[in-house]
């Protein structure tokens, strides 16, 4: 059972469901979180580790369940953008 996500599967049988189920675990790309959506049956995905230094992984693995297709990688910009943003961020409020 990997994750626990096999128990998630199990429990959206009807006579069993009460509330949502979101999946989280090995959520690293577009492509997995559609695949454990499918294959376990959860109502979301939870990604957490895999936004670490990746935050575009949220709107990828949105537009992939949508359309079946993956975006472009995020730009040279984006990424300095980025980083300004979070460098900027915590000092913000110390001045």
């Amino acid at each position: 059972m990997r994750s626990g996500l096999e128990l998630h599967r199990r429990s959206k049988e009807p006579s069993q469901r009460l509330h949502s189920h979101f999946g989280n675990g090995d959520v690293d790309g577009p492509e997995k979180a559609l695949d454990h959506k499918k294959r376990y049956g959860v109502d979301g995905i939870v990604i957490d580790r895999a936004s670490i230094g990746h935050p575009w992984i949220f709107r990828e693995a949105k537009h992939f369940m949508q359309t079946g297709s993956l975006l472009p990688p995020p730009s040279y910009q984006e990424h300095i953008d980025v980083v300004r943003r979070h460098l900027a961020h915590p000092v913000a409020g110390k001045a």
